[in-house]
């Protein structure tokens, strides 16, 4: 349905409307209404006369609740004249009260009839039904532009494909906006990797390791040590289960393996130094040639005198390591 206007003065719903010509001597027009009903082929196929299931001679019926049918009148736009020669009352066209039969028009796909319908004795707004049946199909109300409507700017595909279009921009530029372009390290690698060995390297490798975690996403790793002796041990028992090649392990040793691993592999990474401290009130001569310092502490001395040119502290310590190694421990000695 188009359109369902007033065309009386005196309607029941309140609206007024002035008449002129034949609207007004017309008798019977004081409460008559226009109705104007777009029947389309909507459909993906075309409608032919023996589609419509109704076992009368028209195709479809309008019923129009409380009003009474003062005329009709076929339109069709331009193109399909040959249409009109199915609107006959041979054909099924007639009307009595408010029900208005429709002849079985044949319709291609997307062609459309219009019905202008002079109605009496009812407001507008009353209900309208359209009955009827097509094989393979149905008849059912769509919608369409009215006289009074603004058409709108943009068809329904056009709108659909606009909102498709602008959300694909949106998503682009999402993208574009907070994906992180800053290229990864060279060499980073993702997984767990445990460092053991020589306590004397801790406090490097876990400085070393923090920062290798901040540069390379995904990398995991950690600073375990307990000693030279026992991080190559670890690092062989590791390598006797590992059923995949080489374990994710690195033993980190201030001296060479210990005899007994064979199937380990050691390379020179780092040098270490060791330094002799000794008190600052000892004063060595300049042609002094100092032994190695185990030698030193294989005869116990309760003074160094003979290596000082002034009296030698009041007392010796003894430096050693601990059997964890890395950490050192003094203790006096008379």
């Amino acid at each position: 349905m188009q359109m369902d206007n007033p065309m009386g003065d005196d309607v029941r719903s309140g609206r007024a409307n002035v008449r002129l010509g034949l609207f007004d001597e017309t008798p019977g027009m004081t409460d008559a209404t226009l109705v104007l009903l777009r029947i389309e082929n909507d459909g993906s196929q075309g409608i032919a006369g023996d589609d419509y299931t109704s076992r009368e001679r028209h195709g479809l019926t309008a019923v129009f609740t409380d009003r009474t049918i003062r005329g009709v009148s076929v339109t069709q736009p331009p193109g399909t004249d040959h249409l009109m020669d199915h609107f006959t009352p041979a054909a099924g066209l007639s009307y009595e009260d408010g029900v208005l039969r429709i002849p079985r028009v044949p319709l291609n796909r997307g062609e459309h009839f219009k019905l202008l319908v002079l109605l009496s004795g009812g407001d507008v707004g009353r209900g309208i039904r359209l009955i009827g049946g097509l094989r393979d199909g149905e008849v059912s109300p769509n919608r369409s532009t009215t006289p009074d409507d603004q058409p709108p700017l943009f068809s329904r595909a056009a709108r659909l494909i606009t909102v498709l279009l602008t959300a694909c921009v949106v998503t682009l530029a999402l993208i574009v906006v907070l994906r992180d372009d800053s290229p990864r390290p060279i060499g980073c690698e993702t997984g767990t990797l445990t460092v053991t060995g020589s306590t004397a390297f801790a406090p490097v490798m876990s400085e070393l390791a923090k920062k290798y975690e901040q540069d390379c996403e995904g990398a995991d790793i950690v600073v375990d040590a307990h000693g030279s002796t026992a991080g190559v041990r670890e690092l062989g028992e590791a390598g006797a289960k590992s059923s995949k090649g080489a374990p994710p392990v690195i033993a980190l040793s201030d001296g060479p393996k210990p005899s007994g691993f064979p199937q380990l592999r050691e390379n020179r990474v780092a040098v270490s130094v060791f330094v002799l401290v000794v008190h600052e009130a000892s004063r060595l001569t300049r042609n002094f040639a100092p032994r190695p310092p185990p030698a030193r502490f294989v005869r116990p001395r309760a003074r160094w005198g003979p290596t000082t040119q002034s009296p030698a502290p009041p007392s010796t310590r003894f430096v050693r390591l601990r059997p964890g190694g890395g950490w050192s421990r003094s203790s006096p000695r008379p």
